[in-house]
């Protein structure tokens, strides 16, 4: 460490960088076994219905 530069920094980067790798893994593996569940129990017309029906008359009630 002849740099004359803190290692502070530098680890504080590295840490960073970890985590918001081990955060990105996790999002992404939590994202694909959401959709894997969706794939084996796909939702039924009713539901899918009543999602849209649900959305119309949320976005009606809104004051714009």
């Amino acid at each position: 460490m002849g740099s004359g530069k803190p290692l502070k920094p530098v680890l504080a980067i590295a840490v960073r960088r970890a985590l918001e790798d081990m955060i990105d893994s996790r999002r992404r593996r939590v994202g694909e076994s959401i959709a894997e569940a969706y794939r084996r129990i796909p939702e039924t017309d009713d539901e899918l219905r009543w999602a849209a029906e649900s959305t119309r008359s949320m976005i009606a009630e809104e004051p714009w």
